[in-house]
């Protein structure tokens, strides 16, 4: 993508085919700002007319503004880049794959079914609603439903003639193939953890018919003791109880886990990668990064938890970063606490606050 300073050069043909000095029309753009993302450079975009439509992790926002006022910002010395997420950065691999189109990364399809013949497109603004459904209807495409909790048509007749136009379209944020979600009791998927040790002797997960005893492999990167030494938690306790959240298996309505049959043969065992250490500060984890890595090169878990985080709200620093290259390359799922600093604006920590991973909080 063209992040040179100054005006997209998509944007700046945009521009000229519809600017007329007496008629200046609002225009849908991405703004990469010269500071971080915060408050105070929200209400300085929206003092030069912007309409902010959402924040993009790390550090961008997707806004409409007049044209008169775009190019204003394109010089203006806080503000980076003004443009166009490119059509390849919108569609779903899935849908490119069988498209036959230039995809940035490997369909992962065997993961999950996908929906044949119907496509999600989604909209950065659900104001657009009128103008998008105008224009997938000349485009030839037959909608069957409009979500407008997240504002996304559900389409027939998306094929290879009509994707990149479709996804060029600079109301759509992102064309996507459905899922198709099966629910199962099955251990076939393998999930991880990366916190601060793990007791697998517990009671919690010695097995109660008819949940078999819970099967782990683990990995020690503390940097203290041997690299097998996994198995011992710290004296904070924090990975064994959020493990048992996941996976313990008592056999009983008030003390199961979220799911207790995971982990319970010897092919399907849970991934624990531990990170703590029994001397000094409970609380601090060390080499997430090699954890990280570790995982990604066993290539066996696909859903990891990490219930910890640290006091960085960016989505830019290293272990978000890292984050989102492993869910990128690895189609793995990293679900993350979004911290203890409450619910104010900026208090989603690292890595919660990139842009690949799923953030959870209450």
């Amino acid at each position: 993508m063209d992040v040179t300073p100054g005006l997209g050069k998509r944007l700046q043909l945009r521009i000229k085919s519809h600017f007329q000095p007496e008629q200046s029309r609002d225009q849908l753009c991405v703004i990469i700002p010269n500071l971080p993302v915060q408050k105070e450079m929200e209400d300085y975009l929206r003092d030069r007319g912007i309409k902010i439509i959402r924040v993009m992790s790390p550090n961008s926002y997707v806004a409409k503004a007049n044209t008169q006022s775009i190019l204003k910002l394109h010089e203006d010395p806080l503000v980076h880049w003004v443009g166009e997420i490119p059509w390849n950065m919108k569609i779903d691999p899935v849908l490119a794959e069988k498209f036959s189109l230039p995809r940035l990364q490997k369909a992962a399809a065997h993961i999950c079914p996908v929906e044949e013949g119907k496509v999600l497109i989604i909209l950065y603004d659900k104001d657009d609603k009128a103008k998008v459904q105008s224009e997938l209807q000349t485009e030839g495409l037959a909608i069957e439903r409009y979500d407008k909790k997240i504002g996304a048509f559900l389409c027939q007749g998306c094929d290879s003639d009509n994707a990149v136009d479709i996804a060029n379209m600079p109301e759509v944020s992102f064309m996507q193939a459905p899922r198709l979600i099966k629910a199962s009791l099955e251990t076939s998927v393998i999930v991880g953890m990366i916190d601060c040790g793990f007791e697998i002797d517990h009671a919690a997960f010695m097995g109660r018919s008819p949940y078999p005893v819970l099967y782990g492999r683990g990995w020690n990167v503390s940097g203290e003791g041997v690299p097998d030494d996994v198995w011992n938690d710290n004296s904070l306790g924090h990975g064994t109880h959020v493990a048992g959240i996941m996976l313990s298996r008592w056999h009983n309505v008030n003390l199961d886990g979220m799911a207790p049959r995971t982990g319970g043969d010897d092919d399907h065992r849970f991934r624990v990668v531990r990170c703590g250490r029994d001397t000094g500060d409970p609380v601090i984890l060390y080499n997430v990064d090699l954890a990280m890595n570790t995982l990604a090169a066993d290539n066996g878990a696909l859903a990891i938890n990490c219930s910890w985080g640290a006091n960085d709200n960016t989505g830019s620093d290293y272990i978000s970063v890292l984050a989102d290259a492993y869910v990128w390359d690895n189609q793995q799922i990293y679900v993350v606490a979004a911290g203890n600093s409450g619910t104010a604006a900026g208090s989603i920590n690292s890595p919660a606050s990139a842009k690949n991973v799923i953030a959870v909080g209450s």
